[in-house]
């Protein structure tokens, strides 16, 4: 029985690549543009404050994320890290994007990717300081993989249940890992932890719609990595000049060298672990690219700095 579902689950996502169309990237790009240029005119309530802090992190050997030979302008020693991101408004409203890791869950990863060859995983001890849970009004994820969503865990201990906005692509994705992050989103709606509420959008059927609710965040819908990926980009309120604007790209590429020189993750990365639609993730690292050379803040999630004596310690 098992064995027939693993063969349904991949049928139904070898039909979904099938299916899925490509990014419509000048489209795409000049809708973004657009919008960067209208909240300039009209910066009323856009959030004032782009923040990010790490739940985990790990020294990984660069060849686990990224195919090819190294290039002079990749950084070495590669880290792989799992971040939480947070938009803020002046009334001290967050929305969360990705979650990353609870401790518990990031010593399973980091047990996995250390037969690989990878380093200690070592845990921040402040990743969630600051985020009282009745501020947060929201949370968004790249995708539901585990490590995108589990680090809620940490805020369910506050008592306050908080707020999940998923996606009709998410909810309704058969990807194994997609599966797995979702089923633990739901165990953590019965505990409570989690409020699940209605996924609104405003300008349906646009290229880049809006977060109803949340003025200045927008999604764009990247399947690739996964039937329910997709990037986050919100606008922040800048004191002259056009709007700050952050792109949170999820698992587009897990090291900034993927959109530098537009290479993917390892073939066996892409083919036996996260089974991967090679031409839509082309095109998904070619709008992050064009809107990086046009001033966007790409932040690629496995792959940002840790800062210099960063509170750490080892996972348990």
């Amino acid at each position: 029985m098992a064995r027939t579902a693993r063969l349904g689950i991949a049928l139904a996502a070898a039909l979904f690549a099938g299916s899925a169309r490509a990014l419509d990237v000048d489209g795409t790009v000049a809708a973004l543009r657009s919008l960067r240029a209208s909240y300039e005119r009209s910066p009323a309530g856009l959030p004032v404050r782009f923040d990010l802090s790490l739940t985990a992190w790990q020294a990984t050997p660069r060849g686990l994320v990224l195919a090819g030979d190294r290039t002079p302008d990749e950084e070495d020693p590669y880290v792989l890290t799992h971040p939480i991101f947070r938009f803020v408004w002046a009334d001290g409203g967050v929305l969360l994007v990705d979650a990353g890791l609870s401790p518990g869950e990031a010593v399973g990863f980091g047990r996995a990717t250390r037969w690989l060859g990878a380093g200690l995983v070592a845990c921040g001890r402040d990743a969630f300081a600051g985020i009282p849970p009745a501020s947060v009004r929201g949370t968004l994820f790249s995708h539901l993989h585990v490590d995108h969503v589990d680090g809620l865990r940490a805020l369910c201990r506050e008592g306050a249940a908080i707020p999940v906005r998923v996606s009709p692509e998410q909810r309704a994705s058969g990807e194994r890992f997609e599966r797995v992050g979702r089923e633990a989103l739901d165990e953590l709606t019965r505990a409570g932890c989690v409020r699940e509420e209605p996924w609104e959008v405003t300008g349906e059927g646009l290229a880049a719609p809006g977060i109803a609710g949340f003025p200045g965040i927008h999604r764009v819908a990247v399947p690739g990595h996964t039937p329910g990926s997709q990037i986050v980009v919100g606008y922040l309120a800048s004191p002259r000049g056009p709007p700050r604007a952050v792109v949170v790209a999820g698992d587009v590429v897990n090291h900034r060298a993927g959109l530098r020189h537009d290479r993917p993750k390892p073939w066996w990365y892409r083919r036996l672990l996260v089974r991967e639609d090679d031409a839509l993730q082309a095109a998904n690292r070619a709008l992050l690219a064009r809107l990086a050379r046009d001033g966007f803040e790409i932040q690629v999630n496995h792959h940002v700095p840790v800062p210099e004596g960063a509170p750490e310690t080892p996972c348990r």
